[in-house]
């Protein structure tokens, strides 16, 4: 699916369903396997929701990890850069579920989901530290 057709389906139905690509988030997202739902924006994101967002052209799918008063810092959970001042017009949905071997997980309410999250941000300075030290950073 096309970057234009995701676009369109949140505009036109409000909401859009794609297989995933990159690797950016995993391991909650696995690429060409899991199939996202995505929500039109319909408030503001909070810290934590994964949100589609346009960045310089392309879109991107990750996780909303602060609010400042010049926009979010996003970034994948699987990534060590984070995309600063991102304007809150940039973001165009919030993932409300993924399908990953035919089960659905609710990103609101999943408890073994909400158990990830709060696992794997806590975990950030570490995974930072080691990345840094073996140089990948």
């Amino acid at each position: 699916m096309t970057h234009s057709d995701i676009r369109t389906q949140l505009l036109q139905n409000g909401f859009c369903a794609y297989t995933t690509v990159g690797a950016s988030m995993y391991p909650m997202l696995r690429e060409g396997h899991d199939v996202v739902m995505i929500r039109k924006k319909t408030a503001p994101p909070r810290i934590n929701d994964v949100v589609l967002y346009d960045h310089g052209g392309t879109l991107t799918l990750h996780r909303v990890r602060k609010v400042t008063p010049d926009g979010y810092l996003i970034r994948g959970d699987n990534s060590y850069v984070d995309h600063k001042n991102v304007p809150e017009e940039a973001i165009l949905g919030v993932l409300e579920f993924y399908v990953r071997n035919g089960v659905r997980t609710e990103c609101a309410t999943d408890k073994k989901y909400l158990r990830y999250v709060r696992r794997r941000n806590a975990s950030y300075p570490f995974r930072l530290t080691v990345r840094k030290l073996l140089g990948k950073v």
